[in-house]
């Protein structure tokens, strides 16, 4: 989830974290990971990108991971 292995003491904090603001640990690693980064086209922003194996939407992706941040770099024409 996070991209990288968190050691003994982060995964403590963010069960903590969890239980203290009553959300999910999903949501809480979100806080923490590297957001993800797509390069969207220049005739069409709303082209499907690969995301996981698949090609999505970026508002697709909101929808189904509302607690992932994510930077798009939209290139010139």
């Amino acid at each position: 989830m996070l991209g990288f292995d968190p050691c003994i003491e982060q995964k403590k904090l963010f069960i903590e974290e969890s239980l203290k603001d009553k959300v999910s640990l999903g949501e809480i690693c979100g806080r923490y990971q590297m957001p993800e980064l797509f390069i969207l086209g220049r005739k069409d922003p709303s082209e499907p990108v690969e995301f996981q194996g698949e090609m999505i939407t970026i508002a697709e992706i909101q929808k189904r991971f509302p607690f992932k941040r994510i930077i798009t770099i939209k290139t010139r024409q």
